[in-house]
């Protein structure tokens, strides 16, 4: 089972991009002498992509994959601004289904996050926050439910 967000995520960097070209052309056709050059005096078309722009860094984008394998569990997350930048928030996760102790789906006014804590092998408790604001709601509950279904597993074998 493998759940993404990659359609949102096309369609944001298409928007960026968009925007990023719009910013680009009005200053360039500012430039022309000329009557072109007197209907972008104003920069509302360099206003409307900048607000834009704001608009979609502040969002806090995330590219979200979820996939069980045959006993591990991959996760990966990584915002789409600044993506290309190794930061914290840049998180590939895979762990062994039998490690898994405990999840929670904690929703708040800014967006959907999911807690994942897990046994490590020294028995220590190690824990995980992915943000999960751009995954639609049936794809939220199929990760859910393959994650509760890990509990239950982990539960009959007493891991």
């Amino acid at each position: 089972m493998k759940i993404h967000n990659r359609k949102k995520h096309k369609t944001i960097q298409i928007l960026f991009a968009i925007a990023i070209f719009a910013l680009v052309a009005d200053y360039l056709l500012n430039q022309i002498s000329g009557s072109i050059s007197t209907l972008f005096q104003s920069h509302w078309l360099a206003i409307s992509s900048g607000i834009i722009l704001l608009l979609l860094i502040s969002i806090r984008f995330n590219y979200f994959s979820f996939e069980i394998d045959h006993e591990i569990v991959h996760i990966r997350s990584k915002p789409f601004f600044f993506g290309f930048i190794k930061s914290k928030s840049d998180i590939n996760f895979e762990f062994p289904k039998r490690n898994l102790h405990h999840f929670q789906m904690v929703k708040s006014p800014f967006g959907q996050t999911l807690k994942i804590s897990l046994h490590t092998l020294n028995g220590d408790k190690s824990s995980q926050k992915f943000l999960m604001s751009f995954v639609n709601t049936e794809e939220s509950k199929m990760v859910l439910s393959g994650l509760e279904n890990i509990m239950e597993e982990n539960k009959q074998n007493n891991f």
